[in-house]
């Protein structure tokens, strides 16, 4: 799971969230709900983007740029 942060004309920012969803788990909604229970709502991505992979740099990290246009590119 990786979540970036993308600009919105209201808020400022919003936080968006890419995972890689595992087989039999309704990953989004898991994850909504658990955010909702455990942290304070501005800390809660307002979107949930199903991946199949994600990116990663040269040196194996979660490449962070690639993830935010990736975020953007789905939710336009």
């Amino acid at each position: 799971t990786a979540v970036v942060g993308l600009p919105d004309p209201l808020l400022g920012h919003k936080l968006v969230a890419l995972i890689v969803p595992q087989d039999g788990i309704d990953a989004p909604k898991n994850l909504m709900q658990k955010c909702a229970e455990g942290l304070p709502s501005h800390k809660c991505p307002s979107t949930i983007i199903p991946v199949r992979a994600l990116p990663k740099n040269a040196n194996g990290k979660i490449d962070q740029n690639t993830c935010i246009t990736m975020a953007t590119q789905q939710i336009q």
